[in-house]
């Protein structure tokens, strides 16, 4: 199923001050040449001129947090942490920099002290949706050893809602969530919401398995059938059609759901399950 951090912070665009800093222009030049290159998604060039930057003025805040986004974006988030530390020693306490070293954190599965710089952006600015967000999703990450850590994130994610009711990411985990405490309905209802402001195949798939629970076949087949017409090569949904094809007594169109799961994924151990089921349910 869907991977659920979908982590969606970055920071703001920082204005370059270099006046006080030494007036180095050559810095200035790296930095905005640097920026460019970001906007553009040429993440390697981008952090050789921030490296320059730095070298010529190492005392450049916004060359450190831009430089630990670069990284960040490009999967390198050790790199990324140590640039966001070197930001905070240099006197940046801002809600964006600490949400975005929380994020280095939590993708290091350094979960506790993401919760912590989390906590320290609310800290710093009560209204910043997404370190609410982002710190739910690290207690989320917690469940497996507490399942208070589930609760503490359905409230984050309140918050989150609360203070940007039009993202849908934020009813899309706060669904996940209560999934996984069995709160079928109110996933379901999180979901009708993440579906108005942005539909996705995924959360075809998440409403359609919440309706299997509650024993509505017909409403999950819909959902699922929903979830491939968006994404043809969706093993999951199939897999899953099948099981409630199963359940309405339709053995024939579950086999060939299964069938068809397991063409696109011959590994799918579950889908296996699923055609064995449907296989002895057309004795």
């Amino acid at each position: 199923m869907r991977a659920l951090i979908l982590v969606m912070v970055l920071l703001p665009v920082l204005a370059l001050m270099l006046i006080g800093c030494g007036g180095s222009s050559k810095a200035a030049r790296h930095y905005n040449t640097g920026v460019e290159l970001q906007k553009q998604g040429r993440l390697e060039e981008a952090i050789k001129e921030y490296d320059e930057t730095i070298r010529l003025n190492p005392k450049l805040v916004d060359a450190y947090l831009r430089r630990g986004d670069a990284y960040k974006q490009s999967g390198h988030y050790q790199q990324a942490l140590q640039d966001y530390n070197g930001a905070i020693r240099l006197g940046s306490r801002s809600a964006s920099v600490y949400t975005s070293r929380g994020v280095a954190q939590l993708s290091l599965d350094q979960v506790l002290r993401a919760i912590e710089d989390f906590g320290e952006a609310i800290l710093e600015d009560p209204q910043f949706a997404d370190a609410y967000y982002n710190r739910g999703l690290a207690h989320y990450q917690q469940a497996h050893q507490d399942k208070a850590h589930v609760e503490m994130a359905i409230e984050d994610f309140d918050q989150a809602i609360r203070l940007a009711p039009n993202r849908a990411e934020g009813y899309v985990v706060r669904a996940d969530a209560y999934r996984h405490l069995e709160h079928w309905q109110k996933a379901i209802d999180d979901l009708n919401e993440a579906m108005r402001l942005n539909p996705t195949a995924d959360d075809y798939l998440n409403r359609g398995d919440a309706y299997q629970y509650l024993g509505r076949p017909q409403q999950a087949v819909a959902d699922f059938s929903e979830a491939i017409r968006l994404n043809p090569q969706f093993v999951w949904a199939y897999t899953l059609r099948s099981r409630s094809y199963g359940r309405m007594g339709e053995a024939q169109k579950a086999m060939a759901d299964a069938d068809q799961a397991i063409h696109l994924s011959p590994q799918f151990w579950f889908a296996y399950k699923e055609r064995g089921i449907a296989y002895d349910n057309l004795g």
